[in-house]
């Protein structure tokens, strides 16, 4: 992809050289944003942007993009990350010179995916930019801030207006379909294809000339529907269990890597979901093609076990689960329902039950309309502030 004719900024207060003003503040910056909110194709643009401009005089234009998504540092520690990418883009295979490289500086360093690890590998992060940010640059993306990052300048990555949808879709699909497609959108559909990774899957759907799905809900099942499908028809009724299972323990242990390439003898479980992008080759592993993926995924396990999985276990609640709870309770019928699993959240991670309340009372505030002050009373205003 050529991100940087096909990128869709959100506003010109994302362009790189406006990206480059808060770098000359402290050097390095953190770009927070959800789940879909396309945080990593966003690096990318920078990182096209940063290459294109290495021929201009000034000191920023000049860095060199490094690109370091997290998804490996369950394997890799940032030095050998580091060095990987320069072997990769640019054929230097000497590790030693790659570390005089770092050491002399003049790279952007963007680090995607913070939230992606655990709290010792953050401060392994932090330790490495510490040792490094005076000659060079960073920028970390994740779903949330942490202390380790407090000193760095904070961007908001936002949705994508109604106008900015529209320019995806022509830039995405020829003219006489992106019209077809764009006929369809409603005021909800908006809201729902706001966020880019969304409206990616959708267009994807539009692609084949089926309908544009109206719901978070409608576009995950359509998503899927023809790996299921398939799955049904060779009377694979394990296979879907097997799926939602594996990927809710990938997102309670925070493992990024769904099976090893080399599992011949599970070649039709894994063949729909590569045919249909639900996952991707990434070296030696497969990866969900989105955590969006993982997270709906996870939510079909966790939905009919979730009093078991989350009263009675002893799993800790974290920040990462949000996007899989956000699709459970979308799943429940009443207020009451949603009520008591929230509360339930509460119990296990206070601040995690503020976003979902928060996300609820902007996107959905008939699932929380009639019990919404005690939540408030109970949870605690000024604690909900601080979310």
């Amino acid at each position: 992809m050529d991100w940087l004719t096909k990128y869709v900024l959100p506003s010109n207060d994302y362009k790189a050289d406006r990206f480059g003003v808060l770098l000359k503040k402290n050097r390095r910056v953190l770009v927070l944003g959800p789940s879909g909110i396309g945080k990593t194709s966003y690096f990318k643009y920078l990182a096209a942007g940063y290459a294109a401009k290495r021929k201009r005089d000034s000191r920023l234009d000049n860095l060199i993009p490094m690109f370091m998504p997290l998804a490996l540092y369950q394997t890799q520690e940032l030095h050998s990350l580091f060095n990987n990418q320069l072997v990769h883009y640019g054929q230097l295979t000497d590790s030693k010179l790659n570390n005089w490289f770092l050491k002399k500086g003049g790279f952007l360093i963007l680090i995607d995916g913070v939230n992606e690890v655990n709290p010792s590998q953050r401060q392994k992060i932090s330790s490495f930019v510490e040792q490094y940010y005076r000659t060079n640059y960073f920028g970390f993306s994740s779903q949330e801030s942490y202390a380790e990052f407090q000193a760095t300048e904070k961007l908001e990555l936002i949705g994508l207006e109604p106008e900015k949808v529209r320019e995806y879709i022509n830039k995405r699909l020829d003219k006489e379909k992106a019209e077809y497609v764009i006929r369809q959108f409603s005021q909800k559909a908006y809201t729902l294809y706001g966020l880019p990774q969304n409206l990616e899957f959708g267009l994807d759907i539009a692609e084949y000339n089926n309908p544009l799905p109206v719901s978070r809900r409608e576009l995950y099942e359509t998503v899927m529907a023809p790996t299921l499908k398939l799955w049904e028809q060779n009377q694979r009724s394990d296979y879907p269990v097997m799926l939602f299972s594996r990927a809710y323990d990938m997102l309670k242990a925070g493992f990024p890597f769904f099976e090893a390439q080399n599992d011949p003898s599970k070649e039709d479980y894994l063949t729909p979901l590569l045919r249909y992008k639900i996952l991707i080759p990434y070296g030696d592993h497969y990866l969900f093609r989105h955590d969006l993926i993982r997270a709906y995924l996870a939510n079909k396990y966790f939905t009919a076990r979730w009093q078991d999985l989350l009263i009675k276990d002893t799993v800790t609640a974290s920040s990462h689960w949000k996007s899989m709870l956000e699709f459970v309770i979308l799943d429940f019928h009443s207020q009451i329902d949603v009520r008591e699993f929230l509360y339930a959240v509460s119990g296990k991670n206070n601040q995690l039950a503020g976003e979902l309340f928060k996300w609820m009372s902007r996107t959905h505030p008939e699932l929380c309309a009639d019990w919404s002050d005690d939540f408030l009373k109970e949870y605690g205003k000024k604690i909900l502030e601080l979310v």
